[in-house]
């Protein structure tokens, strides 16, 4: 029989420790060769889709890391591949196969399942470019969708690439056999293991560095966040390390001294495994519970952003529209009634009315950067100040005669414009102004961005009176308006600048849609691009205890067929599989989960929203996946056990 001839029949045999390997290498090929094709896309590459090249450099960097991924997955898939059978490779030796006769046939094995995966990747590539390409033209907003088309510098990169990627691979798989004698291939898996052990100042460094980088998460804010990242990653991958390397030992040993449930049922043969299972797959555990945490970390934070996208454009323009008459209302061509009919026409339900009275200041004043400001500012009455932040749910405050707050929209960004006790000296009206600053007051509750600059809260009785020393047509009156639906309302928007004249001296601001919309388009094509990386990796992740389990299967026929031997039956043992590998799948995936909702806690203090409903639906739908997984890989492990055994 050729060498080629038992490759191939090797690849039929082990099929069921080859499926996932080789699903996840046409996944990774399907995913490169879809990016490829947008990348070198001649719309995409000329510069004829608008936002196509911020597009073109995020695929870029998603391309570098799946060649990374795909790069450690198949090295490590490949090691498992020979670990799992070395006790065949042993035998294929002894009866009188060459050294150089083995290494050809892994070659060719590995050869032929790489020549599969890039030739189905690359089909199903071409059959699901269509869509991705509609999706972007929708995502981008073009005029025309882009074309379809087969790329060949697309199908050129994929093929030779991934060839060569996984020629390097089976090379270095090779040279794992290089000095392995047959005696030690055939005795790999009846080598004795020693009783795991663990130490304690291990496990006391586990639980120390996980809830010091879980507290420090919690407590990150804007101004000390990105000094956190750092020492916050450290202290959680070091001690989910200790975690699975010692903690893990420990717990089950202890479950061994209890000796009511330890000598319940099949508990006995399932936590007795789990003692050495967890010892010997604690660092492929460590790493399935690290990317855990980054699939969710990640998805979710793309998710979150995208789904809040609206809160956002809306935290950083409180007013859909807003208008600053600087005239009092005497010479404007804004009028609120025929802006209120126009929202109501289109259907729309106002949800908030802005409508203030303020005192414009010419003045000057020195900054905490040592910058000098120079501007037109307002003061509004404390009582004013007052009704607008018990409606956007702010702490009110209460002013005495000669005290000032500036009001300072970034303060929970961390932006300090001025400090306490700094004073403003101008000119209000015909009259010299000084104000004292005691502090600022935070929350953007007028439209700043462009159509209001600096304001200032004064008491009411201070107010009161400058008021009666202001003509009417020196006064500034702020509009507002915000309303449900309005993501969808810049139609509505567009007629309401339409009645303003060109001549007319207000500032109209209507930047809140523009906004979102740019906003989401980002967030969207990110989360499009992501979400195709976080499935790559998720399936790598089960494919990683797939692959495990799959090396210690010989151990496990042999060991249920001694318990047979002694009275198990095949339920028991089906039962104490399933709990075995329930365990396996469940154990990081609820480490990586809880690493990934204090990122949500982190996240949480970064953008000031709500986002525990999204970061909920993203666990949801990874426990959902990873179900899924463990259901069809415990029927896979457990009809090999059963058919070989």
């Amino acid at each position: 029989m050729r060498l080629r001839n038992l490759a191939i029949r090797n690849i039929r045999g082990n099929w069921h420790q080859y499926i996932a390997y080789i699903l996840s290498s046409i996944f990774t090929v399907t995913v490169f060769f879809i990016y490829a094709s947008f990348i070198f896309h001649p719309d995409v590459a000329s510069g004829y889709i608008r936002g196509g090249d911020s597009v073109r450099q995020g695929m870029v960097a998603a391309e570098y890391v799946i060649v990374i991924f795909a790069f450690l997955f198949v090295l490590y898939s490949n090691s498992a591949f020979i670990k799992s059978r070395k006790k065949e490779f042993g035998l294929y030796s002894l009866f009188g196969m060459s050294r150089n006769q083995l290494r050809w046939m892994i070659y060719v094995e590995n050869t032929l399942i790489s020549l599969l995966s890039i030739v189905v990747g690359i089909g199903f590539g071409l059959l699901f470019s269509k869509l991705f390409l509609m999706g972007m033209s929708s995502l981008l907003a073009v005029e025309s969708p882009i074309r379809y088309m087969v790329v060949p510098k697309a199908l050129l990169y994929t093929a030779v690439g991934f060839f060569l990627l996984f020629q390097i691979m089976t090379l270095v798989v090779l040279l794992q056999l290089r000095k392995v004698e047959i005696i030690q291939l055939l005795k790999a898996s009846k080598q004795a293991k020693p009783l795991p052990v663990y130490s304690r100042w291990l496990v006391l460094l586990a639980i120390v560095t996980i809830g010091a980088g879980y507290y420090l998460a919690s407590i990150a804010t804007l101004q000390n966040v990105f000094a956190l990242i750092l020492p916050v990653l450290f202290l959680v991958v070091l001690g989910t390390y200790f975690l699975f390397t010692q903690a893990s030992v420990a717990i089950f040993r202890h479950l061994q001294k209890r000796k009511g449930m330890y000598y319940k049922g099949t508990n006995l043969i399932t936590i007795s495994n789990l003692v050495y299972r967890m010892k010997d797959n604690a660092r492929v555990l460590f790493l399935v519970a690290t990317m855990s945490a980054v699939i969710l970390t990640a998805s979710g934070t793309l998710y979150i952003l995208l789904a809040d996208t609206s809160s956002m454009a809306a935290q950083q323009y409180p007013y859909v529209v807003s208008y600053v008459d600087t005239t009092g209302g005497t010479n404007s061509s804004f009028d609120p009634e025929k802006v209120e009919a126009i929202i109501a026409e289109d259907g729309y339900e106002l949800t908030q009315k802005l409508d203030i009275l303020a005192l414009p200041i010419d003045g000057m004043f020195q900054g905490t950067h040592q910058m000098v400001h120079s501007a037109e500012f307002f003061m509004i009455a404390n009582r004013d100040y007052n009704r607008l932040a018990t409606e956007h749910d702010l702490p009110t405050v209460s002013l005495t005669q000669g005290e000032t707050r500036l009001l300072n929209p970034f303060k929970d960004w961390g932006v300090q414009i001025v400090g306490a006790g700094q004073p403003l000296q101008g000119e209000l009206g015909s009259s010299k102004v000084e104000l004292n600053i005691s502090g600022e007051q935070g929350g953007a509750i007028l439209p700043f961005q462009s159509s209001v600059g600096f304001v200032f809260i004064i008491s009411d009785e201070e107010y009161d009176g400058w008021l009666q020393q202001i003509p009417v047509d020196q006064q500034v009156r702020i509009y507002g308006y915000d309303w449900k639906g309005w993501e969808r309302s810049q139609a509505t928007i567009e007629k309401i600048g339409a009645m303003i004249a060109m001549e007319d001296q207000g500032n109209f601001d209507d930047m809140r849609v523009p906004s979102y919309l740019e906003l989401r388009q980002i967030f969207a094509l990110t989360f499009f691009i992501g979400l195709f990386v976080s499935i790559l990796f998720f399936i790598a992740n089960g494919s990683l205890i797939y692959f495990k389990l799959f090396t210690e299967l010989e151990e496990n026929q042999q060991q249920f067929r001694s318990l047979y031997r002694i009275g198990i039956t095949k339920q028991e043992v089906k039962k104490t599989l399933s709990q075995q590998i329930g365990l396996i799948f469940l154990i990081p995936s609820l480490v990586g989960i809880s690493h990934a909702s204090f990122a949500y806690i982190m996240l949480n203090g970064l953008i000031n929203s709500n986002i525990w409903m999204f970061g909920l639906s993203v666990i949801l739908v990874f426990l959902a996946l990873q179900l899924v997984y463990y259901l069809l890989t415990k029927r896979m492990y457990l009809r090999s056990v059963f058919r070989e055994g």
